[in-house]
C-alpha cells in the first residue's frame, strides 16, 4: 500500500515512493519505509487524540529532527506525516539513508557473529571441552566462556543495560503500544527523566526487534518450567537470554509481586555483602507484606545473622 506522496527526483534519478507495511503484530499500526530506510510510524492509541505518528530516523539525522505528532483521524495522520517528511527529507543527503542502512548492516553482522560466538562455546561444552581449552581455541576471555556456560548466551556482550534498566516495563509497554522507532522511544523516556543516549535505546529497540524475529507471529512457545522461571529471576539482569527478554518483560507487566520479590531477595544480598545492620529491620518489614513471606515468623528470625 503506498501514500499518496512522490518527491521530485534528485539528482536526475528516480527515487522510490513512500510506503507503508502493516505490523503483523498489530493491525491498526504501520511502518513507514523509503526505500529499505525505516522512515516512520503511524499507530493508533488510546488517548484524546487516537491516532499518533512519528517521522524521522537515526541515524543519518540529529534527533532533534525527529518530528511526533498526534491526530484525530488515520488520514489526517497520514497527511500530518507527509508534510513532516518533505521537511525532513529536504535536510537529507544520499549520505544520511546510507549512514541508517550502514547502522542496520552492522548491527545484523555484530549479532550474527556473536551468535556464531555463543553457538561455537556452547557447542564444544556440550562435548565435554574445559573451559581453559575453549578459551584458547576461540581466543575468548575466561569470564565470557564463563558467562556463557552459565546460560548468559547472547546477553554477554549487551552493554549500558543498568541505565536503561528502570525503564524496562515503560519500554515494553511503549513497544507493545506501536511505539518501534527508536528515537521515538528515546525522546518519551527523556521525558520521564531517561539520562541516556540514544544509541542505548536504539540497541534495546534492535535486541527487541530481532527477538520477535526470531519468533514468528503464530508461532507457540512451549511454557518454561517455574524453576526455569525462578532461575531466570535471580541471576544478574544482563545475564537473561536474549529469547526469554520478552517472556520477563510480560511477566513483569502481568505478576509484579514476583518482581517485588525479586527486589527484596537483591536488597537482602546486598545488605549480607555490606554487613548494614541498619536496613535489616526495614527489609524485615516490606518482606512480611510480600510474597517472601511463607509462614509466620519465617523471616524475622534471621536478624540475629548480622549480630
Amino acid at each position: 500500500m503506498r501514500l499518496a506522496l512522490r518527491h521530485v527526483a534528485r539528482f536526475n534519478t528516480a527515487m522510490p515512493a513512500l510506503t507503508r507495511r502493516r505490523n503483523p503484530d498489530r493491525p491498526d499500526c504501520w511502518h513507514i519505509y523509503y526505500g529499505d530506510v525505516h522512515a516512520g510510524t503511524i499507530a493508533m492509541r488510546h488517548d484524546t487524540d487516537p491516532w499518533e505518528w512519528s517521522c524521522g530516523f537515526y541515524p543519518g539525522s540529529h534527533p532533534r529532527e525527529i518530528q511526533i505528532g498526534t491526530s484525530a483521524t488515520f488520514d489526517v495522520a497520514r497527511a500530518e506525516f507527509a508534510s513532516a517528511w518533505k521537511i525532513f527529507f529536504a535536510n537529507r543527503s544520499d549520505a544520511d539513508f546510507q549512514a541508517w542502512r550502514d547502522d542496520r548492516d552492522r548491527t545484523k553482522e555484530n549479532f550474527q557473529h556473536r551468535k556464531k560466538t555463543v553457538d561455537a562455546v556452547l557447542r564444544l561444552l556440550e562435548q565435554g571441552t574445559p573451559l581453559k581449552q575453549i578459551t584458547r581455541r576461540l581466543s575468548l576471555a575466561r569470564q565470557t566462556v564463563r558467562r556463557i556456560a552459565r546460560g548468559g548466551g547472547l546477553e554477554v556482550f549487551r552493554s549500558r543495560v543498568s541505565i536503561i534498566e528502570p525503564y524496562a516495563e515503560t519500554l515494553d509497554a511503549l513497544w507493545t503500544g506501536g511505539c518501534r522507532n527508536g528515537a521515538e522511544l528515546w525522546r518519551r523516556l527523556r521525558i520521564q527523566g531517561f539520562q541516556g543516549s540514544l544509541r542505548v535505546v536504539a540497541e534495546w529497540a534492535t535486541r527487541r526487534r530481532l527477538d520477535e524475529s526470531s519468533n514468528p507471529a503464530g508461532r507457540v512457545r512451549k511454557t518454561p518450567s517455574a524453576r526455569k522461571i525462578a532461575r531466570l529471576m535471580t541471576i544478574e539482569r544482563d545475564q537473561v537470554p536474549r529469547d526469554h527478554v520478552s517472556m520477563m518483560a510480560n511477566i513483569a507487566y502481568n505478576v509484579p509481586p514476583l518482581f517485588e520479590a525479586r527486589d527484596l531477595v537483591d536488597r537482602f544480598h546486598e545488605i549480607m555483602r555490606q554487613q548494614k545492620a541498619a536496613d535489616l529491620d526495614p527489609w524485615i518489614a516490606a518482606a512480611i507484606g510480600s510474597p517472601l513471606r511463607t509462614r509466620p515468623g519465617a523471616i524475622a528470625p534471621g536478624r540475629g545473622l548480622l549480630g
